[in-house]
């Protein structure tokens, strides 16, 4: 009966001491913590949600390109697709290395009814769009995706998406004043057109007294 009781104990040893080995050679993969799987899953629905950012402005970079484009325009359209395009990839790959599969919520309506906008009215539509795309990104950031994350890789993305947002959003701004400054030129052309200078009519001569 002691040999027996010695042969089991011997046993159990030897399979801990192979159970350790293989956890240590990543053979098997060791229990995770419910809350550390939380995190993972509250992390990449982060991640995924980010992505999602990403994604419309590639989306309504790539449509913007198909139009025709102050050159302005164009270089900050060119801009968005390979900056967002990039940030993209870098947070599915961390998303990714986190074993975490959470799927976004889907794209933004805002890209397809931009698309709606094709035409002459596309680049106003466009640049409006940035604009309020951006800020809308900014807040949820602050508000949401920030709070929510748990790792310190998935904060650092967040806050260099962050700086990358910002710096559009100024762009975008600086386009749309200078669209407005175009706009009152072309206006003051049409008016000029309208009411020459020479006209005595027009509403910004005051017309000559009769002598």
């Amino acid at each position: 009966m002691r040999t027996r009781t010695t042969w089991a104990i011997v046993a159990a040893i030897g399979a801990t001491a192979a159970l350790l080995a293989a956890f240590r050679k990543g053979k098997i993969a060791a229990p995770r913590d419910s809350r550390e799987d939380d995190a993972v899953g509250q992390d990449g629905e982060v991640l995924a949600r980010l992505a999602d950012i990403d994604d419309d402005q590639v989306r309504a970079a790539q449509l913007a390109l198909s139009q025709s484009l102050d050159p302005p325009v164009k270089v900050y359209a060119e801009h968005m697709l390979a900056v967002h395009g990039r940030n993209r990839g870098e947070a599915c790959r961390l998303r990714d290395r986190a074993g975490a599969p959470a799927e976004g919520e889907g794209g933004g309506d805002w890209v397809d009814a931009l698309q709606r906008a094709a035409g002459a009215g596309f680049q106003a539509a466009y640049v409006h769009a940035m604009v309020d795309s951006h800020e809308r990104a900014l807040r949820l950031l602050d508000k949401e995706l920030l709070p929510a994350s748990s790792s310190d890789a998935v904060k650092s993305r967040l806050a260099r998406t962050r700086g990358l947002l910002l710096d559009h959003l100024q762009r975008a701004r600086d386009l749309k004043a200078a669209e407005g400054v175009q706009q009152n030129a072309r206006q003051d052309e049409a008016l000029d057109e309208t009411f020459p200078a020479s006209d005595p009519v027009s509403p910004f001569i005051p017309a000559k007294a009769p002598d």
